[in-house]
């Protein structure tokens, strides 16, 4: 026992002395803590203490001294000119992506705010509450609509416009990587280290300007880190961390919900933990992983079915999965190679990086060595990795602290990686969205979603179909009527890849605006999402108060799908189609405009209605 410790656990006199205290993980020396006022006395501060340094004093036995604060042997100089280096190539790399894309937003970025701004503008606050909370679980109700994706709606509802979904994601992907540099206990001089891992990944810099919420399932891992790194001594700051964790699972993309193995393995694997902390852990870990047993959706079905292949196969599989990485197909690979890298010099809490890393590493073997339908090494997506290169991203900045020659290599590879990755941005913006010029397109990098054979699942942006939403949002703010025969039973507004032509005007509107200004007659009103469009039985009662025809502007959407004879959707779309015209034509002289045709085969109709002569 230290003198240090001998003196806390003397009591009396002895412990109003100053007590000495550090952070678990990091090289700095010991700091003095003076205990002499009112608010140490209390016997749980005193254990706290003394918990902190023995958890500290331990800690450093792992890492030896000459190495544990070997990070601040770097040239300070040198420090400075990468941590400016990191800033620079995230804000460049960032600005670049927003400025080449343009308006050509997919969407899926919109559905969930849509959603959001709907809630907020036809239920009162306890409404939305209550409706939340009763679909917390639902396995019909996915991550879009979850409260972490509505949120974006709210604001619109306050402040109109079709650009919260794109803010909202990228803070919440900055208070990720916050909350991972908490849970890391960097200093301020520390932080360019986890934005230099950022640079090093194209799919992280891209999907944090995704309004689809793929990145926001790195949320509750931050969280469960903080959790568990920051509180093995905190047995209560751990419980709060962990149920904060676990109810963000459950508001993000399906991948958040395997948060469980964090805890699980904090609770085996990290060291210098109090036992009270370990059996939180444990609680929450289990408890989570009952949750995703329990509540499987359409997606988590296909993930908890899958099987390891025989091992036989598994030298073939090991060797496509690194030609498919090495290729940089779902990402700049030099993040994941430093990763591998640090599971083998990690010192510090090693069998917990290697667990969590190592479990994500694993879900990805899965998806690969499994056959089915969105399975397969074509499907390792950018996004589908964004949580193992979060914590591949934590392990690097860990090991980069605890080791000084390992410091030198990582920080190289993540160096290496942040200037490829910029690079290659430079090049993407260099050439069109579309270079094939079919006007349709992934329109980030690494964002793409392509399957076999060509074909793809979501994300990809029809150049006509955000053209002619800029157009729609162009006539209603010159104050024209806008009657859309295009609705949910659009075959562009599909559940899979949804154009998102509706939402983006409701979101720029505002709800009010829209019910004033625009006008779609259907069925259905709810696919994902829920959006003010109105019953066909109102399209007679609209059509007899149009004492100007003149104020309105026609448009008609077709694609070739909506022919379809067997879909039930194209079915219903034809006939709603016909309805419409129909009641059109008992009343007005329908004019026909301009059409425009574009390569996928749909096409844009215009028209103007006028009082029929005689």
């Amino acid at each position: 026992m230290t003198a240090e410790q001998s003196t806390i656990r003397g009591g009396g006199k002895a412990a109003t002395q100053p007590l000495l205290s550090a952070s678990l993980l990091d090289g700095s020396s010991l700091r003095a803590v003076d205990t002499t006022g009112t608010s140490y006395r209390s016997m749980y501060v005193r254990r706290r203490l003394r918990a902190d340094h023995d958890i500290a004093v331990t800690s450093r036995q792992a890492v030896p001294r000459s190495e544990a604060s070997a990070f601040r042997q770097i040239s300070p100089v040198l420090r400075r000119a990468l941590a400016a280096f990191a800033w620079l190539n995230v804000a460049v790399s960032l600005v670049v992506r927003v400025v080449h894309r343009g308006p050509y937003v997919p969407g899926w970025d919109f559905v969930g705010a849509a959603h959001g701004l709907f809630l907020a503008s036809t239920r009162s606050p306890r409404a939305i509450v209550s409706y939340l909370l009763e679909h917390q679980f639902d396995t019909a109700f996915t991550w879009i609509l979850t409260a972490l994706s509505v949120l974006p709606g709210f604001l619109a509802a306050r402040w109109p416009s079709a650009h919260w979904p794109l803010v909202t994601v990228l803070l919440f992907s900055l208070l990720a990587f916050a909350l991972l540099g908490a849970a890391l206990r960097l200093e301020r001089t520390e932080w360019w280290l986890v934005t230099l891992g950022c640079a090093a990944s194209s799919a992280i810099l891209s999907n944090a300007l995704m309004g689809n919420c793929h990145i926001e399932a790195t949320l509750p891992f931050a969280i469960a880190l903080c959790a568990t790194l920051r509180c093995r001594a905190t047995p209560l700051a751990a419980t709060i961390l962990a149920a904060l964790a676990i109810e963000a699972a459950w508001h993000v993309h399906e991948l958040g919900r395997t948060v469980f193995a964090v805890f699980l393995a904090a609770a085996v694997c990290l060291p210098h933990a109090q036992w009270s902390a370990r059996a939180v852990w444990a609680a929450a870990g289990l408890l989570q992983l009952w949750l995703a047993l329990r509540f499987v959706d359409h997606n988590t079905a296909h993930l908890i079915a899958m099987r390891f292949p025989p091992p036989a196969t598994w030298a073939e599989y090991a060797r496509d999965i690194s030609v498919y990485f090495l290729s940089a197909t779902p990402d700049i690979p030099l993040l994941l190679v430093a990763a591998l890298l640090a599971l083998m010099l990690v010192r510090g809490d090693r069998w917990f990086w290697r667990a969590i890393v190592g479990f994500q590493m694993g879900l990805v073997w899965l998806l690969v060595t499994n056959p089915g339908v969105m399975r397969g090494l074509s499907c390792v997506w950018p996004r589908r990795i964004l949580v193992l290169e979060f914590l591949c991203l934590g392990l690097v900045v860990a090991v980069i602290r605890e080791r000084h020659r390992a410091a030198r290599v990582l920080l190289g590879l993540l160096v290496a990686g942040a200037v490829w990755q910029l690079a290659h941005t430079l090049r993407w913006a260099a050439r069109p969205l579309d270079p094939t010029g079919t006007r349709l397109a992934f329109t980030l990098p690494y964002t793409e979603t392509t399957m076999e054979r060509g074909a793809y699942l979501d994300s990809k942006v029809s150049f006509s179909l955000v053209d002619w939403s800029v157009e729609l949002r162009s006539r209603a703010e010159q104050g024209r009527r806008l009657l859309l025969v295009y609705n949910l039973s659009s075959f562009d507004e599909n559940n899979t890849d949804p154009a998102g032509v509706l939402e983006r005007l409701y979101l720029h509107l505002g709800h009010a605006r829209f019910l004033d200004t625009v006008f779609s007659f259907g069925a259905q009103r709810v696919r994902w999402n829920e959006l003010p469009i109105r019953p066909m039985n109102e399209l007679d009662g609209f059509l007899g108060s149009l004492t100007d025809p003149s104020i309105v502007d026609g448009y008609w959407l077709h694609h070739p799908n909506d022919e379809q004879p067997t879909w039930e959707s194209a079915t219903t779309h034809r006939q709603e189609v016909a309805t419409i015209f129909g009641k059109l034509g008992e009343r007005f002289q329908i004019v026909w405009g301009l059409a425009v045709k574009d390569l996928q085969g749909r096409t844009l109709h215009r028209f103007a209605l006028a009082p029929r002569s005689g």
